[in-house]
């Protein structure tokens, strides 16, 4: 007999911020949740700590199974890069769609897909962050139907904003707060539609707030200051937790109950690093006539007064070449900017806002190849050798953390690997300005949307067959969707790379492409 669960996906939710919250009593619904629950840390999807992890959950698949690396990608043919958006759920679906009869309610999950075999409703991008997915339902009608009784979410797709836009900040507080409200009453809704075995919703909120406002919670932020009302990710979370409570309330009483989030939110050191310090660094080897050398001690860190991509263009071009238009394609990241003389460079940069992603230019797999795959070692080592002399300008620390090769052989590519060679993981303290001996200066530039992602998660788990409390072994994304199946009494598919952690025999999900590297050993 199937039995009813509840899940909840609060989108990057740091777990440290959480712990803190309900320590001071601000959150008492998910205090109540939490003394009930068995606790897991998540060891989050790294690398591609950004892109990857609701997808990773929602499939229960590893990236190189899928075929699926993120939003950003490579033509290698074109050299060009390639903005793919969301997975597309073909060859692997999500993880409750391969029970035929399963009764599931999916309502604004980030990244996900519709289903196919399992019955019930399926609402994308009605409010979530970074969807990646155009606004639609299936049953198809049901979109406009909820966008007639209660509107869009006020904040879709207009928490993109930067540091410098105190209003729009101001502005989007109340639009986050009133999405929170909406969707209180959207869960009522589809939640008495029908005798869901699944119901399955999010709250991007906290993912759109952690962006945005991090610079107001955190004191050790460069820019930490107070221009909007205080705590604003903590009020968020207030409402957020009155909403769960209005949600459970409605619930079956037998439910099952999981909380949990994939992947975290901390100070963003990552995106100014990936998007534009390093492909300008890589530009800057291949043609050494643009190093500029420092002069003098960098100015204070700023958020600039205008739009961040026109800023850095201007203060990296000026002039000296055309200006594309930023609002086309993926024009405002700064890594699309060398395109043009990628066939001229042994490695680039592809673009990214996570961690900086590395291509060499091998002859026999790029049409333009330069590097002959005998010299790929070699290469491949100079190249982490140059980025390891990045120092951050003002504090004099190295940005890299760490090194991860993607493949031995240098002429293997296809979906089923990265379009990187390298990838790059950078330290935890942003940066706007750095120095390299083989260089000069980058930047300074205008900081950024100041929270970034973290590979911190957890799920906690409401059930009387696992004993509250924390549990000594963590488990992964790929686990959440077999739990879940678990709770429900749903069989669990077979070619699945997480395991229930209800099961004692738990898989170990292996990375099996990805090697750390070290270019000085």
């Amino acid at each position: 007999m199937r039995k009813p669960v509840i899940a909840i996906l609060l989108d990057a939710l740091e777990p440290a911020w959480l712990d803190r919250w309900i320590a001071q009593g601000q959150l008492p619904t998910l205090a109540k949740l939490r003394a009930d629950s068995a606790r897991f840390l998540l060891h989050g999807v790294r690398p591609f700590t950004g892109e990857l992890p609701q997808v990773v959950m929602l499939t229960s698949t590893l990236p190189e199974k899928l075929k699926y690396w993120g939003a950003f990608n490579y033509d290698a043919l074109a050299c060009e890069p390639r903005y793919v958006r969301a997975y597309d759920y073909g060859a692997i679906r999500n993880f409750y769609d391969y029970s035929p009869g399963l009764k599931v309610c999916q309502f604004d999950l980030p990244k996900a897909g519709f289903a196919r075999v399992a019955e019930g409703l399926q609402v994308l991008n009605w409010g979530a962050h970074g969807s990646l997915n155009d606004s639609s339902s299936n049953p198809p009608e049901l979109f406009d139907e909820l966008v007639r009784v209660y509107g869009l979410h006020p904040g879709l797709e207009k928490d993109h904003v930067e540091p410098w836009q105190y209003r729009r900040l101001n502005d989007l507080m109340g639009e986050l707060v009133a999405g929170v409200r909406l969707r209180t009453r959207v869960h009522r809704d589809l939640l008495a539609r029908a005798n869901w075995d699944l119901f399955l919703t999010s709250y991007s909120e906290f993912h759109s707030g952690g962006h945005c406002y991090l610079h107001f919670e955190d004191p050790s932020y460069p820019l930490y200051e107070r221009k909007v009302a205080s705590e604003p990710i903590l009020a968020i979370a207030r409402e957020i937790d009155a909403s769960i409570a209005d949600l459970l309330l409605a619930a079956p009483t037998n439910a099952a109950i999981s909380v949990f989030s994939v992947h975290g939110m901390v100070k963003n050191s990552w995106e100014i690093n990936s998007m534009y310090i390093l492909p300008e660094f890589l530009h800057r080897l291949a043609f050494p006539q643009r190093i500029r050398q420092p002069n003098g001690p960098p100015p204070p860190p700023s958020v600039g007064k205008w739009w961040w991509a026109d800023t850095v263009w201007d203060l990296t071009f000026g002039n000296t070449r055309p200006k594309p238009n930023m609002g086309e394609g993926i024009n405002w990241l700064p890594g699309a900017w060398y395109a043009s003389d990628w066939p001229r460079m042994a490695a680039f940069a592809i673009p990214s806002l996570d961690e900086g992603m590395i291509r060499l230019n091998i002859r026999g797999r790029d049409p333009q190849g330069r590097v002959q795959p005998d010299d790929y070692d070699r290469v491949l080592g100079e190249i982490g050798a140059a980025i390891d002399t990045l120092k951050d300008a003002r504090t004099g620390k190295r940005l890299i953390a760490r090194l991860f090769r993607t493949r031995s052989d240098p002429l293997d590519d296809g979906p089923h690997v990265p379009p990187a060679d390298l990838i790059v993981e950078w330290t935890q303290d942003p940066c706007d300005v750095a120095d390299s001996r083989l260089v000069g200066r980058i930047g300074p530039v205008p900081l950024r949307r100041t929270g970034g992602h973290s590979p911190n998660g957890f799920a906690w788990f409401k059930d009387e067959r696992l004993p509250p409390g924390d549990q000594p072994k963590a488990a992964t994304p790929y686990d959440l969707g077999p739990t879940l199946l678990d709770l429900i009494g749903a069989d669990i598919p077979d070619h699945f790379d997480g395991c229930s952690v209800l099961s004692e025999r738990r898989k170990h999900t292996e990375r099996t492409i990805f090697r750390e590297f070290d270019p000085n050993l």
